[in-house]
């Protein structure tokens, strides 16, 4: 039976405990009967920027184990040039029972070490060289794979319905580098709208379903770097085609008098 109950509080009636529970237990199912097809990752939120001398994440909310953790606040991580790969992720613990309740708290780790797919989730990775700067901008499409002193967030999983798909920017930024090519085909014009329409987190088999459509050819078993390359793929044949039209249109003719 589907139902729809919330107390109502009136001057001088009695308070009792099951209109408490209401008030608790409602925001609670309702979240965990959304999410409960989602996968682990990022569920709004949690950017990196890169400041001075620290990191700073925004405020953001991660879904782990079908359990939501929130952060409202900036975060401030300091960083240093150490000449290797760097991760920057969230460490999360068993609960913790008391008797006020039971809490889930997580930690933010700055680390050599890389992800620990048991109980941690990427937020970025990084290599930063000595007396070099440490970048979160990109200048292209394939800037978003650059080895070296710049913010990479490619790997980092996203939750969407069954399976966590790429970084809801990257997609976007994507898009709009595609939508303007002078010719698109019927799928480009698809996926892309799809991705700007929300600007939201979207489906890994949509993604899947296009790189097909494009290439011909079965994505099976390809985790979010190899994706990635095949949207740039995607982006750099297509312009390239262009420029060869372009230089072909705006090519002198030559005229051979006898």
């Amino acid at each position: 039976m589907f139902k729809s109950e919330y107390p109502i509080f009136v001057h001088k009636n009695i308070l009792k405990i099951e209109m408490l529970e209401k008030i608790r237990d409602y925001p609670r199912d309702f979240l965990d009967i959304f999410y409960q097809e989602y996968s682990d990752g990022v569920l709004e939120g949690c950017e990196v920027e890169v400041k001075e001398h620290f990191l700073l994440l925004h405020p953001g909310i991660i879904l782990f184990h079908q359990r939501m953790y929130c952060s409202k606040e900036y975060q401030k991580i300091p960083y240093s040039a150490t000449d290797c790969l760097m991760y920057l992720k969230i460490r999360f613990f068993d609960e913790e029972k008391e008797i006020e309740g039971v809490k889930y708290l997580s930690e933010i780790i700055l680390s050599e070490e890389g992800i620990n797919q048991r109980d941690e989730i990427e937020l970025c990775r990084f290599h930063l060289e000595k007396k070099a700067k440490l970048r979160s901008e990109y200048q292209d499409f394939a800037d978003f794979s650059t080895k070296y002193n710049t913010i990479n967030r490619i790997y980092v999983p996203y939750a969407e319905k069954k399976m966590s798909t790429l970084w809801p920017y990257l997609l976007e930024y994507f898009a709009k580098k595609n939508m303007k090519k002078q010719k698109l085909q019927t799928e480009d014009v698809i996926f892309c709208m799809n991705i700007l329409r929300d600007k939201k987190a979207v489906s890994r088999d949509l993604i899947i379903t296009y790189i097909e459509k494009k290439t011909e050819k079965e994505v099976k078993d390809f985790d979010n770097y190899n994706l990635y390359l095949e949207l740039l793929k995607i982006l750099q044949e297509g312009s390239y085609e262009e420029k060869k039209k372009e230089q072909r249109v705006r090519k002198p003719y030559k005229i051979i008098v006898d």
